[in-house]
């Protein structure tokens, strides 16, 4: 046996069943064991756990864990591994098929100074308008930069970063970081041991045949809560991390500085929604145009390009705003 697969759970019953049907099923041919840590659940999660284990006794372990945060978490479940690779999947996430094959086959061709691989992320598809525009928004640049989090990938090829919902670790590499860094309660703990595996010398691969269907949130508000809070972590990794900086990054928050000044300047001349409009109106539109190309290789119509574009506009605003809510905050743990 040369990898196990951990997953980290907390409140996540809605996700339980989902998540290890798939799971077991996909890694069966191969003996993968399975570690599940279950983050101080206090919803049904536990006993769902309990009944997978009696079905799967020979593969399934969970463990309790009570400490702080994810980073904390997901250290102290690679750490119970005793393979060379360890995988993550995260519980909102369904591998699909093929998954366990491209894992194992992957392991035999990367190099002694691959760190790390990732796989593809899909979002799941239940013919809800929001899960649509979440993949049209997200496959572009204007959603997820070069990441494969959320772009979808064809190739093998390097990156910079391999988020956790979907990666294999090799077991060396993580040790000679020490594993992750608890100071990431909440958000950017993948982030910054890609980093770090980097830095150490290590390399990043895509690997497009390893692919999860990810349950993302199924409200555009708790979307917009998330990102919100993706946005603090992202500050507080940068300022961390200052050599990691791109203007690229500065970019949600300026537009939401452009906002806050529209509306004072509304404010002082007595016009209260002009240029605030005129400035909104100018956003959408440029998203709405970005966007145009990606419907249009999907077939979305212009319902569900529309949809993607507020989608993507309110993402910006909430992403942004969490960037500089967290910019002026001086510690040294992220905790929410």
């Amino acid at each position: 046996m040369e990898l196990t697969v951990c997953v980290c759970v907390r409140d996540g019953a809605d996700h339980v069943d989902r998540c290890l049907r798939a799971l077991i099923s996909e890694t069966a041919a191969f003996g993968t064991p399975i570690i599940v840590v279950d983050h101080a659940s206090q919803d049904p999660t536990p006993d769902l756990l309990a009944r997978w284990v009696q079905s799967c006794p020979d593969r399934l372990r969970v463990l309790r864990f009570d400490g702080e945060g994810i980073a904390a978490a997901r250290d102290f479940a690679w750490r119970q591994s005793r393979t060379p690779w360890t995988a993550f999947v995260d519980i909102d996430c369904e591998v699909q098929l093929g998954w366990a094959k491209a894992a194992h086959e992957a392991l035999q061709v990367h190099a002694p100074d691959c760190g790390a691989f990732g796989g593809t992320n899909h979002v799941r598809q239940d013919g809800r308008l929001l899960y649509r525009a979440y993949s049209v928004f997200l496959a572009t640049y204007v959603g997820g930069h070069d990441s494969i989090l959320n772009r979808p990938i064809s190739e093998r090829r390097q990156v910079d970063h391999c988020p956790t919902l979907n990666v294999v670790y090799r077991r060396n590499a993580l040790e000679a970081i020490d594993g992750f860094d608890p100071v990431y309660t909440s958000f950017c703990e993948d982030v910054d041991v890609s980093r770090r595996l980097v830095r150490k010398g290590y390399v990043l691969w895509a690997n497009p045949d390893m692919a999860v269907d990810h349950a993302l949130r199924p409200t555009l508000r708790s979307w917009l809560r998330h990102m919100f809070l993706y946005g603090r972590g992202r500050s507080f990794y940068l300022k961390r991390h200052g050599e990691d900086f791109h203007p690229k990054f500065l970019a949600p928050a300026a537009v939401v500085l452009l906002y806050a000044l529209a509306a004072l300047w509304n404010l002082g001349f007595g016009r209260p929604v002009l240029w605030l409009s005129v400035l909104a109106g100018a956003h959408l539109s440029g998203i709405a145009l970005l966007l145009a190309a990606e419907t249009r290789r999907q077939r979305g119509g212009l319902r569900v390009w529309s949809a993607a574009s507020v989608v993507a506009w309110l993402t910006h605003l909430s992403y942004g705003s969490g960037l500089l809510f967290e910019l002026p905050r001086k510690r040294d743990k992220f905790v929410l």
